[in-house]
């Protein structure tokens, strides 16, 4: 009875955190291009190093990955927990769905651990 308070604390903290990330797709300054963190195209256009035009990429690639991952995690998670409540007391489909529970779990620290090592990698972050 514990893990299904578990599981829907963890879904509605992900639901939550998806649905309240900032837009990664915004409208250029009418030139039809993507802006990520408010850069125009014409400041990318400008930019002389392109560091910033790396980097603004990089943050729109990671926030789009971040949505689908969290989503993709919610999911796992409902299902596993579908999984566990039909289980009716079978070993063999209750194990399937704790292993489906810890494998999401691990994914998702996995990814978080992804994004530590990127934002120190990357030269002043991308956080």
């Amino acid at each position: 009875m514990k893990i299904k308070y578990v599981i829907l604390s963890i879904s509605m903290m992900l639901g939550v955190g998806v649905f309240f990330t900032p837009p990664v797709f915004a409208a250029g300054a009418g030139c039809g291009v993507l802006d990520f963190n408010g850069v125009s195209c014409e400041q990318a256009d400008n930019d002389a190093t392109g560091k910033d035009n790396i980097k603004n990429f990089l943050v729109g690639i990671l926030r789009i990955l971040t949505a689908a991952v969290g989503i993709v995690a919610v999911g796992a998670l409902v299902f596993a927990g579908i999984l566990y409540s039909m289980a009716s007391g079978d070993p063999q489909k209750t194990s399937q769905a704790k292993t489906m529970i810890t494998n999401t779990v691990i994914g998702i620290l996995a990814y978080a651990a992804m994004g530590i090592i990127l934002n120190f990698l990357v030269p002043g972050g991308i956080l």
